[in-house]
């Protein structure tokens, strides 16, 4: 799969990296040129209090999972997440898929928009 990022309306593949981060047990993948590794790092500047285990945490406008991932690796017993631009999309089903390979992702009926990531061991029904 190409991933990239929209210029002017049109697609623009972009070459992917590793990103570590403090507050992350995982790294993540961003793509080269973007803000992706500037937004995983303020994170855990803006977020890093908050008490997320055990919580259900909601997502809007989840970009490529940085802060979804970072739910679930502080325990949140679930995790929606929902991003409308494709090419952000694709990148957070990436780093849901790599962060651990436990945790169980599953995309509703509404692929582009929606995204559903769940512990493994928990029951989560859409």
């Amino acid at each position: 799969m190409k991933y990239g990022v929209l210029v002017d309306g049109e697609f623009e593949e972009r070459n992917t990296f590793n990103m570590e981060a403090k507050g992350f047990t995982y790294p993540l993948m961003g793509r080269e040129g973007t803000y992706d590794h500037y937004v995983m790092k303020e994170i855990n500047r803006s977020y890093g209090r908050l008490d997320v285990e055990g919580h259900i945490v909601l997502d809007v406008g989840a970009n490529i999972g940085c802060f979804s991932c970072w739910a679930l690796q502080h325990n949140a017993s679930h995790v929606i997440a929902l991003e409308p631009e494709i090419n952000n999309f694709r990148m957070l089903q990436l780093n849901t898929s790599l962060t651990e390979p436990n945790w169980k992702s599953s995309p509703t009926l509404c692929t582009t928009l929606v995204f559903t990531a769940a512990r493994a061991d928990r029951a989560f029904c859409t």
